[in-house]
């Protein structure tokens, strides 16, 4: 076979003009000149046109190369991670291995491997998952695949809280992704998350005690969830949770049955706490009434009260 003084190329190229065909010249070629993985792809890219999925098999089959390694010589022949990825995907080789030899192979950051999935048309999900068990950060992983997938708050909570991970981890995603916090309470309850840990998380990065009223009530949460979670992640005052609960949207009503069912607060503690909150006397009269079911006579009584012990504050 070997030409006296023929180079491997040339000798390829020889039997190519003779009509033999890269899969039948080839593993002789690379036997005779005991030819590296490196200089047999130079060779095919110089001799024989062929794709690179059919290369890849080639290679494989000649080679029997582990996909890391295989994955490194076409890289360093030139092809790209995306055109490498693409092959090896139309040879038969999973997205888990495909993932896994680019990781190893040195494309080991969020954007690029996000870049890589996508072009595979890889499910959003099939590509967190992926990201995620080779041990990329979730809040890089997540403004990576953000900005390949566009909106990924409901997916990459489910993704997270699937992969155990606690509500404050997810609530650092969802607000490094810029999501709303009412959004971000829904989808994060909605995923699985109790109310309460998602009002510690909300706590945690940062929200005041308002802006976490305010998200859970949009949110669709019921009072007495919200002063529970409030309760929880904030230390407060009962007077000061009802001030949040005020200003984060909630009536008089939620206010009163979140003071009797929550807080445990009697109907004059309730009544006080209302008229702190610069309730009128007719708007705590009907709370009582409505919330408490006192009387009339019982809440004027209470009112009589209110006002004895305003009067004697202010002397």
């Amino acid at each position: 076979m070997q030409h006296v003084g023929a180079t491997a190329a040339e000798t390829t190229e020889a039997l190519q003009a003779a009509g033999y065909s890269a899969s039948e010249a080839l593993p002789d070629v690379v036997t005779v000149f005991n030819l590296t993985v490196a200089s047999t792809l130079e060779i095919m890219q110089q001799v024989y046109d062929l794709n690179l999925t059919a290369t890849v098999q080639l290679v494989q089959q000649m080679y029997d190369l582990n996909t890391s390694t295989l994955v490194t010589a076409l890289l360093n022949a030139g092809y790209s991670v995306v055109a490498v990825a693409e092959a090896l995907e139309a040879a038969g080789f999973t997205l888990q291995e495909i993932g896994e030899a680019l990781f190893a192979a040195g494309i080991d950051t969020p954007t690029e491997m996000a870049d890589v999935l996508h072009a595979l048309g890889s499910d959003l999900i099939d590509a967190a998952y992926l990201m995620a068990e080779l041990g990329f950060d979730a809040r890089e992983m997540a403004l990576a695949l953000a900005a390949k997938y566009g909106d990924i708050a409901v997916p990459i909570t489910a993704h997270l809280f699937g992969f155990g991970h606690a509500a404050e981890q997810t609530a650092a995603v969802l607000y490094v992704l810029g999501t709303a916090a009412h959004t971000m309470a829904e989808v994060m309850i909605d995923a699985g998350y109790p109310v309460r840990e998602v009002g510690v998380a909300f706590q945690n990065i940062g929200f005041t005690i308002v802006q976490v009223a305010e998200a859970l009530k949009e949110a669709g949460v019921g009072v007495i969830a919200v002063a529970e979670a409030l309760d929880e992640a904030f230390d407060a005052t009962d007077g000061d949770i009802a001030q949040a609960l005020k200003d984060g949207g909630f009536t008089s009503t939620d206010i009163s049955n979140a003071l009797k069912d929550h807080f445990d607060k009697s109907a004059g503690q309730a009544a006080e706490i209302l008229h702190d909150l610069g309730y009128s006397a007719t708007t705590i009269a009907r709370r009582m009434d409505g919330v408490y079911n006192r009387s009339v006579n019982q809440a004027a009584n209470i009112l009589r009260l209110l006002h004895f012990l305003g009067a004697k504050r202010s002397t």
